[in-house]
């Protein structure tokens, strides 16, 4: 399962997997669901041409890969309001308790996304 679910390449992947495993087993953990949802934002993660998504104190960066060196700043559009912009990464506060970071970091991936293939 977890080989079928690496091989995934569209969104819609994630929504056939996971209808199969509800198929398969009924109905799935938060942890099965999770994995599914990771997997989602990595393939984005990878289509936005992020080198990585992680949390830095209680902000989640989205860090694109280093720059040339003779590169100082990486021309990045704006997120705003949510997103802060650095030279080569964008930053968002988030509060632990407070779930709507996922969805603001789904759609600051799907503009880079959709940036990146214009």
């Amino acid at each position: 399962m977890y080989r079928k679910l690496a091989r995934i390449t569209n969104e819609a992947g994630f929504e056939d997997i996971q209808s199969e495993f509800e198929d398969r087993f009924g109905m799935l953990p938060d942890e099965v669901k999770n994995l599914i949802w990771q997997s989602a934002i990595k393939l984005k993660a990878e289509k936005a041409g992020l080198s990585s998504i992680m949390t830095e104190g209680r902000q989640l960066v989205l860090r694109f890969p280093p720059l040339p060196k003779d590169v100082k700043r990486r021309a990045l559009i704006s997120l705003e309001p949510d997103w802060r912009s650095g030279k080569n990464e964008y930053w968002f506060r988030f509060s632990m308790g407070d779930d709507r970071w996922k969805e603001k970091l789904v759609n600051a991936l799907d503009r880079l996304v959709k940036e990146k293939e214009e």
